[in-house]
């Protein structure tokens, strides 16, 4: 009897099956977690440069439109433009804002929307209401596209206000505000833009919105 207890005590038959298993389990939990995470880190890779690239083209809309404003004021004040991009420019549409479209003109067409938005930038008729300001999401004047890309940028450029610089209106325009203070520097005109672009890169949609605020230095009809 002894010998039989002795012999089913130290009998392993099964154990290197039993740790061959726990083994195996233990392997394929390491390796599930690996590839949830591989993956967790590539849905977070492409949702960031889809974030950025929704930043960049939104930013790029804001870097346009300062000659759009610069060009347009000149036309409102009769000066020749070389390139009016009511006319010319195929990649920009002007917009009343209105409905699911935006009525938006054709680009290279000078429509409801472009005398729209030159009533936006001389702030005469269409002013800027701190309250209930013009989104760009909602609500734009400008649609820029990018050919190379197809992406748009929704745009809203409106007057904000106007204030006397000091300095001369040379050293005002050089940014020198403050030399020669007591003599008249000119007008300072500001105007608001508001730049909103969505996409939807590697399946994931971003939207960006920038806001930016431009000083126009009044010289004679133009903006210095």
């Amino acid at each position: 009897m002894k010998n039989r207890v002795i012999t089913a005590l130290s009998n392993e038959t099964g154990a290197v099956l039993v740790l061959a298993l726990m083994t195996t389990t233990i392997l394929a939990i390491l390796s599930l977690t690996a590839i949830i995470t591989s993956i967790q880190g590539l849905h977070m890779g492409a949702e960031y440069r889809a974030y950025q690239n929704s930043v960049y083209v939104a930013d790029g809309g804001t870097d346009f439109t300062s000659g759009l404003i610069s060009r347009t004021i000149s036309q409102i004040n009769g000066n020749t433009v070389a390139s009016p991009d009511q006319t010319v420019n195929a990649y920009v549409s002007f917009c009343t804002g209105a409905g699911s479209t935006y009525g938006c003109n054709a680009p290279m067409t000078a429509g409801s929307g472009w005398a729209y938005f030159q009533q936006k930038v001389n702030g005469m008729t269409v002013t800027f209401t701190t309250s209930t300001p013009d989104l760009a999401s909602t609500s734009p004047n400008v649609k820029l596209s990018y050919p190379t890309t197809g992406e748009t940028v929704n745009l809203v450029v409106e007057y904000v206000g106007s204030h006397i610089l000091p300095g001369s209106s040379t050293e005002s325009a050089a940014r020198y505000e403050g030399i020669g203070a007591g003599t008249s520097g000119g007008v300072g005109i500001l105007y608001r833009v508001d730049a909103y672009n969505s996409n939807n890169k590697l399946n994931v949609s971003e939207s960006s919105t920038v806001r930016a605020t431009f000083q126009c230095i009044d010289g004679g009809g133009r903006c210095l």
